[in-house]
């Protein structure tokens, strides 16, 4: 509503489209339409999910084959899969070797063959002697797990070899002693396989050790199992030593030439009978539960009259997943173009839904798709292309949609203007017609009358401080209503386009009753004749619009001052209150989120609360409000501050040693000496130390540095601590010992001293022989002194989480920037990375850490460095020449800090 009480009817998102309006005959909603527009029916209306808009009735682009294109068939499939950085691995024509194509070079080459002379390692405690003469290995499916492990079937013999990615070194055979020829395989996010076996419809499932994981459940457990869970209900598990047929899952196709598996373990088959038009796809889950559906939902896609011939056996399929939904890719058997499904799999179902999506495979391989990092690839002419949704959309060229009814509350309303939330292209038009009376059943009698064009508003919206339309390249278009009078109004709308362009429409407001200048400013003379009237008042009705605009804004302004609601642009003036100028990396809701708590922020400014909020604020990208909630500050980047991480030496907590009841130590000597044992004690253990009787310990460093040297080890060892005090902590000495005794009597009473004033107390230059002056030096020199170094000093440790190199340098950087802006000035810092908190010398081992993969796992890998990386930390790749740097022939991309 606006200043002058005028509303407005909203059409915004699909369920208001949909459910709000119909087709130009009032027999069909467009939520109906629009669900058949998804599924490929040739609908007047589709709601583009993307942008959240209504536009024409989408068609699908059906690709035209070039000369060069051709059927494939299976005999062409080769196996083929991605790591984790982007190299491809696949098998080569001749069925016998392995290539890489390098994402750094960009160069394919040779990676392994049998006839290199790099040995295989069979499995298992015996081996020949002697290696044998090479002989070729017909290669059939690869896939590269989640722990760098690259995977390659074996036809002769039957079996699988498995190349350590990380170490690198010659591949593990692994044999079957049952019939076994494997033809696809795909990885599990547990770090196995799966493998299908084609000619015998078999699946078999490996874990993350290679080993067999037998269907339907695992073996009992033995005797002599080292490692067993914690919780008695969990299965206790060992795996059977011998491979059987009875392990693997039997499929029930009729030719399975590919395979999928979703996160919760189950696994999709393709299944393409020979004289097929459409392929199967069957999930089959960890019970065994099957259930199906098939490509010829594709079917749909395409126009009417070419459906009859239309058909689509699948070739390959890969499923990828992109924030958290599953989109199957189908190859067809032409060769020409890929079809994308959007899956659903709910419980133990599985349902297809085609997407209206153009996917061309120009000069298709055979080899199959792989999944990429960004996207799916297929093979082209010896290289691996991303496989890209081609924008050539279709739409229809003309449809009409009614908008059944708008009630404006009050009989004879006059209907005010009528607004687009739309991009209309060059060629598209928008064009409205409108009814009304104060009668639903009445309108069949009314006749349409067509409204003025639609003019568009070089202002933008006439919400007030609502820009953010424009951003997305939506303009606001508006017409006057002309002669809509009445309680109730219909609108039939009509959208145009050329084909290959549709209007595209956002949101739709119709504001009524209209604010008439004529009836509250002039007098009545001016609407004595209708016509007239009428025209006076529409023509005022434009001034009305400008500065009830502005009449808006000046009501609205409170929004100005609400960090939630307050435009964009205003966000650098609402910071500039606190002095504050914000960093332009951040998007707008850490803007917002900042002005929101700005207050709470300055409070702990220069504290370590205060650190943690600045350092969390800068370095996460998924900010929330917990940044500013004190007691969730062990989040993510931590502070730990220099003094609480000093050692104490054990002279300060006493001798425990045991003490008989006559009063004598029931051991001679204890290894560290403590103030009750007096200095002549020390004075003794120092001579025997020094081999020479009747030696003092001296509580300052020798001169001599052989002697500086002895004396340091024995203050080490004896005291724990080594001597340092000088001159210059005089007063910091007074101080300690005031504190302490409140008063030179009491002074005077413990030390046997006669001091007259406090700044007679000095330093001692020797060792002092009273007890509680020993104490008190022990004391200064082992507590106060280190505490004081270490005062003003702290560490912040940053997760290590996902980072590469580069990512590392750029978030160190910005740490030291934001502490050295933070940070009291008197203070000092250093930074380093931690992974879950376990640093060698300076964690914890508790409930809160785990022994798993270590330096294996993917997210604490990135390419290695010299003089950045320790060993075991990152990728070693080939060098500029393109030479590997492995030893035995195997991969140019080679995981690990040194061979």
């Amino acid at each position: 509503m606006d200043v002058n009480g005028t509303r407005f009817h909203l059409l915004l998102g699909r369920s208001d489209w949909g459910s709000r309006c119909s087709n130009a005959g009032g027999t069909t909603r467009l939520e109906e339409i629009f669900d058949a527009s998804k599924n490929g029916g040739d609908a007047d209306f589709s709601w583009d999910e993307r942008r959240d808009e209504l536009t024409l009735g989408s068609r699908v682009f059906q690709f035209t084959p070039s000369s060069g294109n051709h059927s494939v068939d299976l005999s062409g499939r080769r196996g083929a899969a991605a790591d984790a950085y982007g190299n491809v691995y696949w098998i080569d024509d001749s069925g016998t070797s392995l290539l890489v194509h390098s994402a750094g070079t960009r160069v394919t080459s040779h990676f392994w063959s049998s006839l290199d002379g790099c040995p295989v390692k069979p499995s298992g405690a015996f081996a020949p002697l002697a290696p044998a003469t090479p002989q070729a290995i017909s290669l059939s499916g690869l896939a590269v797990t989640t722990l760098h492990y690259l995977v390659v079937g074996t036809l002769d013999p039957a079996g699988l070899l498995v190349f350590d990615l990380h170490r690198g070194g010659e591949p593990r055979q692994l044999l079957w002693p049952v019939p076994f020829a494997p033809f696809d395989l795909v990885v599990t996010k547990d770090g196995g396989v799966w493998v299908l076996d084609s000619s015998a419809s078999r699946a078999w499932r490996l874990d993350r050790t290679m080993g067999v994981v037998p269907i339907g459940g695992v073996g009992s457990p033995a005797a002599d199992d080292t490692f067993q869970p914690l919780d008695p209900a969990e299965p206790r598990c060992k795996l059977p030593s011998s491979i059987t047929l009875a392990m693997a899952r039997p499929l029930a196709v009729t030719r399975a030439v590919a395979i999928e598996v979703l996160p919760d373990d189950s696994i999709l088959v393709l299944d393409s009978p020979p004289a097929a038009s459409f392929s199967r796809v069957v999930r089959i889950t960890r019970d065994g539960v099957t259930a199906e559906d098939s490509t010829e939902k594709a079917k749909s896609l395409v126009e009417e009259e070419k459906r009859p011939g239309f058909q689509l056996l699948g070739h390959d399929f890969v499923l990828f997943t992109r924030d958290g939904k599953h989109t199957l890719y189908v190859a067809g058997s032409e060769g020409d173009q890929a079809v994308a499904f959007r899956i659903e799999a709910e419980n133990a179902g599985l349902e297809l839904h085609a997407l209206a999506e153009f996917y061309p495979m120009r000069l298709f391989g055979a080899r199959g798709l792989i999944a990429g990092t960004e996207s799916p690839l297929y093979d082209a002419q010896d290289r691996w292309v991303p496989l890209i949704e081609q924008r050539r959309r279709r739409f229809a060229h003309e449809s009409q949609l009614l908008i059944p009814e708008l009630d404006g509350k009050q009989a004879d309303c006059v209907w005010h203007r009528l607004l687009f939330d739309a991009c209309l292209p060059p060629e598209g038009d928008i064009l409205v017609e409108s009814r009304a009376t104060n009668e639903p059943e009445h309108f069949a009698l009314v006749p349409w009358q067509p409204e003025p064009r639609l003019l568009r508003r070089v202002t933008g919206s006439e919400l007030a401080w609502s820009n953010d339309t424009r951003d997305a390249g939506i303009d606001t278009w508006e017409l006057l209503f002309q002669q809509a009078r009445g309680r109730y109004l219909q609108l039939r709308i009509t959208l145009r386009g050329t084909g290959r362009s549709s209007p595209r429409i956002r949101a739709m407001r119709a504001w009524y009753p209209r604010f008439s200048y004529l009836d509250h400013y002039l007098p009545g003379c001016y609407r004595e004749n209708a016509d007239s009237a009428s025209f006076l008042d529409r023509f005022l009705a434009n001034v009305e619009g400008f500065f009830t605009n502005v009449e808006d804004r000046i009501a609205a302004v409170q929004c100005l001052l609400d960090t939630q609601c307050a435009p964009a642009e205003t966000l650098e003036w609402l910071a500039s209150w606190f002095e504050v100028a914000l960093d332009p990396a951040w998007d707008e809701e850490k803007r917002r989120l900042f002005l929101s708590h700005a207050a709470e922020f300055f409070e702990w400014r220069g504290t370590v609360p205060g650190l943690m909020m600045a350092l969390r604020l800068f370095s996460e990208d998924c900010a929330d409000p917990s940044i500013f909630d004190v007691q969730q500050i062990r989040r993510g980047p931590r502070i730990v501050e220099r003094f609480r991480t000093r050692s104490l030496p054990g002279v300060l907590f006493g001798d425990t040693s045991a003490v008989s009841e006559s009063g004598l130590p029931l051991r001679v000597t204890v290894g560290k000496w403590t103030p009750a044992a007096g200095a002549t004690d020390l004075h003794r253990r120092w001579a025997a130390f020094t081999n020479h009787p009747g030696a003092r310990y001296p509580i300052v460093a020798p001169s001599s540095k052989s002697e500086r040297t002895q004396w340091t080890d024995f203050s080490r060892a004896t005291l724990g601590f080594i001597p340092s005090a000088t001159e210059a902590d005089t007063t910091a000495w007074q101080d300690v010992v005031r504190r302490r005794y409140t008063t030179l009597a009491a002074l005077r009473g413990a030390w046997h001293v006669a001091y007259s004033s406090w700044s007679e107390v000095r330093l001692f230059r020797t060792l002092p022989s009273r007890v509680e002056a020993l104490r008190d030096w022990v004391h200064f020199e082992a507590l106060v002194l280190p505490a004081a170094a270490a005062a003003h000093r702290f560490t912040v440790f940053l997760p290590q989480g996902t980072l590469g190199l580069r990512d590392r340098d750029r978030l160190l950087e910005l740490a030291r920037r934001v502490i050295s802006l933070e940070k009291p000035a008197h203070t000092t810092f250093d930074v380093k990375f931690y992974w879950a908190f376990f640093r060698i010398g300076e964690a914890r081992l508790g409930e809160d850490t785990v022994v798993d993969l270590g330096s294996r796992s993917p997210e604490l890998l990135s390419p290695f460095v010299l003089d950045r990386n320790y060993l075991g930390s990152g990728w070693l790749g080939a060098d500029q020449t393109g030479r590997s740097s492995s030893t035995c022939g195997c991969p140019p991309t080679t995981l690990g800090g040194s061979r």
